[in-house]
């Protein structure tokens, strides 16, 4: 919103030189949208003494705007910084393409620009924007070191996934370690090792899952097995016997012991091929395709590892320094559904009644029952003016009664009161 809103720069400036209105709004007080404050007050029941003393408050007080050349500088600096983590949203969260190989180079790239704000310090001549990035830079960065401090943090199936994508493979990682981590060489060489013995115990994990070799790996001189079988069906069988036979059975033997060499270092034989120069819109899932005939099992642990989705929360909302607050979807319900779900989530995390274990003092006790005595000494006290109440009514009620009968009784018999 704040790039596109930037592009617009000079039609802000053009209407503030041509259009009077467009001045004149912000000249207002805001106290003057009574529409808007009839809305708000009818929508949160504030008519009374509270809406008064909103309305009392922003008496006075000018709308913000129009936008000046500071504003424009500080919406630049602030699109610089914030672009970063929108790139990072699309490249990483998304959830149609593969992005486990991606997961490494893009938090590098939030740490370098957290690093960069930190390569300017904060003086008494900083504009106040300049001293509000630097206090996000400091909050983020601690969330950064949080989860990604040193290469030990980190998930090192991200790191696989680095190494198997073949415009990176090794030599990426080791110079990141060296020329942006500034690592010294002697622990830049022991964290390739370790990686690269990370992905051949992998690598002979699915083997032996795969049951051993696969079928179309070329032997150590290149030549497969139904190749073979098909150049010795075009001579005649002959049976060999003798010396010759224990220097073919010695020979085989070798044969055997080249290709299990073939297979365990399979890895090898993908970093020395040549890295991939691959630029723009590249996708490495064809690639594997294609070329992971040559490396079967590498291929099927490249199926698993970049399948791996990066992250289900977007990057904008990890680092973060305000609370969470409803996603776009959750908006969509109407207040009583939301009301309702936050409701439901504060009871699932609260512990139920039954197993709170609370045993009251002495002291406690002593209140209580001497409330309880109370409560029961009010209690009969109500009771016993209700009863005498009700018995005076009753009284008073039949009282009335005898004498309109007597009245009557006069009446039948002919007399009258002189």
């Amino acid at each position: 919103m704040l790039e596109t809103t930037y592009e617009l720069k000079l039609a802000f400036d053009r209407l503030a030189e041509e259009d009077s209105k467009y001045k004149g709004y912000f000249d207002e007080d805001e106290d003057d949208e009574n529409d808007e404050d009839d809305v708000i007050d009818l929508i949160f029941g504030t008519e009374g003494a509270e809406g008064e003393k909103r309305k009392r408050k922003n008496r006075g007080k000018k709308r913000v705007g129009p936008p000046n050349e500071e504003d424009w500088h500080r919406a630049e600096a602030f699109i610089k910084f914030l672009k970063v983590f929108f790139d990072v949203t699309l490249n990483v969260s998304c959830t149609n393409t593969p992005t486990a190989h991606k997961a490494f180079s893009e938090i590098l790239t939030i740490k370098c620009e957290i690093d960069d704000l930190f390569a300017a310090p904060v003086t008494n001549q900083s504009t106040d924007y300049e001293k509000t990035l630097f206090t996000m830079s400091v909050e983020m960065r601690r969330k950064y070191r949080k989860y990604f401090d040193t290469i030990d943090d980190m998930n090192k199936l991200l790191l696989v996934a680095l190494v198997l994508d073949p415009r990176y493979k090794l030599r990426y990682f080791s110079r990141v370690l060296e020329k942006m981590l500034q690592h010294d060489s002697d622990y830049m060489k022991r964290k390739t090792e370790e990686l690269k013995d990370l992905i051949v115990t992998l690598t002979d994990l699915y083997a032996s899952m795969n049951g051993g070799q696969s079928s179309n790996t070329k032997n150590i001189l290149g030549v497969s097995e139904a190749e073979q079988n098909e150049g010795s069906s075009r001579c005649p069988s002959m049976k060999v016997t003798g010396r010759r036979a224990m220097m073919m059975e010695d020979w085989q033997k070798d044969l055997k012991d080249g290709n299990a060499i073939v297979i365990a270092h399979e890895v090898d034989r993908y970093l020395l091929d040549p890295i991939e120069k691959a630029e723009g819109d590249w996708d490495i899932l064809s690639w594997w395709k294609l070329n992971g005939s040559k490396y079967p099992n590498l291929q099927a642990v490249a199926k698993d590892v970049l399948a791996i989705q990066v992250s289900t929360v977007a990057s904008e909302a990890s680092f973060s320094t305000g609370k969470r607050v409803i996603d776009p979807h959750r908006s969509s319900l109407t207040p009583r559904s939301v009301e309702a779900l936050i409701c439901l989530q504060q009871w699932l995390k609260s512990d139920a009644i039954t197993s709170l274990a609370y045993t009251p003092t002495p002291e406690e006790m002593e209140w209580l029952e001497k409330t309880e005595q109370e409560l029961d000494q009010e209690e009969r006290e109500l009771r016993n003016k209700l009863e005498e109440k009700k018995n005076k009514e009753s009284k008073t009620s039949k009282a009335n009664k005898g004498a309109s009968d007597g009245k009557s009784s006069k009446k039948q018999c002919g007399v009258t009161d002189v």
